[in-house]
C-alpha cells in the first residue's frame, strides 16, 4: 500500500526530510545522497554532475550495465525513479560554473550537499552549503554547515578524494543523509568530523 510507505519513518518525531536538495556531485558519495533522501521523503531534487558513468563506477554505486555512457545525473534519476515516483529530479549535466539556462532550477532555499571532489567555489545564485563531504576509500570528512576557507584550513589531506574503490561510498552517504533528515542535529557554525573507515570498523568489532 502506497499510505503505508512511510508510516514507520513517521513514527519518528526527529526525522523531517528536507523538502527541497541540491547535490552537486554524483559520484560514490552524493549518487548515495540523492537516492536515500529520495526514499526518505524528498520531494525535490536537483542533480549536478557533467561526468558520464563508467565501467569504474559500477563497483561502489547502483549504475547497472546498460547505464555506462549515460550522464551520471540521469542514471542517477532512473534509480529513483524505479524506487519512488513522486520525486521531481531535475537533472543538470553542467559544471556549476556554466549553468546557462538551467539557473532557473536552482532555489536558494534548497538544502545543498556539496559532494565534489575539490572545493571550487560556487556561483552567487546557489544556496549556502550545508554539508560538504569528502571521501578516499579509506578517510573520509564532513563539513557541517562549512565556509570555503575554513573547509581548507581543517580539512587537511584527510579532504583529498579519489575514487572510492575500498569500500562502498553507501555508509558515508548515510551519515549525511542522517544529518539532512535530523533538524535537531544541524549545526550553526562548522563542524568538522575526520575519521578512517578501517579504524571505526576494527572498533566496533572489539566492541569499543
Amino acid at each position: 500500500m502506497v499510505d503505508d510507505l512511510n508510516s514507520r519513518q513517521e513514527l519518528i518525531k526527529e526525522v523531517s526530510p528536507p523538502p527541497s536538495v541540491i547535490v552537486v556531485g554524483l559520484g560514490g558519495i552524493g549518487s548515495y545522497v540523492a537516492i536515500e533522501l529520495a526514499m526518505v521523503g524528498t520531494k525535490r531534487l536537483v542533480l549536478i554532475d557533467y561526468d558520464l558513468v563508467e565501467e569504474s563506477n559500477r563497483n561502489r554505486v547502483l549504475f547497472n550495465t546498460d547505464q555506462v555512457g549515460m550522464h551520471k545525473v540521469d542514471a542517477i534519476r532512473e534509480i529513483i525513479y524505479r524506487l519512488r515516483t513522486d520525486v521531481e529530479v531535475v537533472c543538470i549535466p553542467k559544471k556549476t560554473d556554466n549553468l546557462g539556462i538551467h539557473k532557473k532550477f536552482i532555489d536558494k532555499n534548497a538544502m545543498l550537499i556539496d559532494c565534489r571532489d575539490n572545493v571550487e567555489p560556487f556561483p552567487e545564485e546557489f544556496p549556502a552549503i550545508t554539508i560538504k563531504a569528502g571521501y578516499d576509500g579509506l578517510e573520509g570528512t564532513l563539513h557541517i554547515n562549512p565556509d570555503y576557507s575554513s573547509i581548507m584550513g581543517s580539512g587537511g589531506d584527510a579532504y583529498r578524494s579519489v575514487p572510492s574503490y575500498c569500500v562502498s561510498a553507501s555508509l558515508m552517504a548515510g551519515w549525511v543523509a542522517l544529518y539532512a533528515t535530523v533538524p535537531s542535529l544541524h549545526s550553526k557554525g562548522e563542524q568538522v568530523c575526520t575519521f578512517s573507515m578501517l579504524t571505526s570498523f576494527q572498533t566496533m568489532l572489539r566492541g569499543k
